[in-house]
């Protein structure tokens, strides 16, 4: 200690004066709108940044249909009404293949069709099958032999329309 007394620090050297509650504010947006403005013209200017414009698809010719309306048993109309929720169709063919809800019918020009009784939803749907012979009597798809030719109906539904649900056939 060198004997000279220690000297008080001055309290108003050592401390910041307070930051205005506007400034607080106003330097933050400020910051924000002079980065916003270089970007617009940093994008605007530099040509390094790629730019993507909407491309118009030019006007081609109406897509051809997969099928042919003309080859349709109905008119395509028909089939796209929005008020029709349910289709029928009728099929003649040989019982090639059975799996009980699950069998398929072929004609003699190689189509099939596969019908099942099952609604899209997943309810069974009770297709009936009679035999020619004896029409007063149900008979049961297990009680069909294969290479049988049945005759019948069944339907398309909204909710599955690639799914044909058995309706009520007739054994030959």
């Amino acid at each position: 200690m060198d004997g000279q007394p220690a000297q008080q620090e001055n309290p108003s050297i050592l401390t910041k004066p307070p930051i205005k509650p506007v400034n607080r504010v106003i330097i933050p947006i400020v910051a924000l709108l002079l980065g916003f403005f270089i970007g617009s013209i940093a994008w605007s200017v530099l040509p390094f940044t790629q730019k993507t414009k909407m491309v118009q698809p030019s006007p081609s010719p109406s897509p051809k249909p997969a099928i042919d309306e003309s080859k349709l048993p109905v008119s395509l109309a028909l089939l796209t009404n929005p008020i029709v929720y349910e289709w029928r169709g009728s099929v003649k063919g040989k019982l090639t293949q059975k799996d009980d809800p699950i069998f398929t019918l072929t004609d003699d020009q190689g189509n099939s069709i596969t019908i099942t009784n099952k609604m899209p939803s997943g309810d069974k749907f009770k297709a009936r099958f009679i035999d020619k012979s004896n029409i007063n009597k149900e008979i049961f798809l297990k009680d069909i032999p294969v290479g049988s030719v049945l005759l019948g109906d069944f339907f398309i539904f909204k909710g599955g329309p690639n799914t044909p649900v058995g309706g009520y056939f007739i054994k030959q």
